[in-house]
């Protein structure tokens, strides 16, 4: 999952507490794209102003999933987005 946030006061256990902003959550599913590739719905859904970005396909091998969340993780990276696995 790749999200937006902005640091806050105070930390967690793990020394770094996040506020997570859910004010767009997008889904990437391959099955309900219609035919476009998975980084072209990832980036309209960025310059959309979507916060945070889950991918999921059930179908995928894991060689397929691996491939696609570096891209992806690439691609959050890139438009200022935080990555978490």
């Amino acid at each position: 999952m790749w999200w937006k946030s902005s640091p806050r006061s105070g930390a967690d256990e793990g020394g770094v507490v996040m506020d997570l902003d859910l004010t767009l959550y997008v889904v990437l599913d391959p099955h309900l794209m219609g035919g476009r590739s998975l980084l072209d719905v990832a980036r309209a859904a960025l310059r959309g102003g979507a916060t945070v970005l889950q991918f999921r396909d059930k179908d995928a091998s894991t060689g397929e999933l691996v491939a696609a969340a570096e891209a992806l993780a690439a691609l959050a990276r890139g438009g200022g987005a935080l990555h978490h696995e």
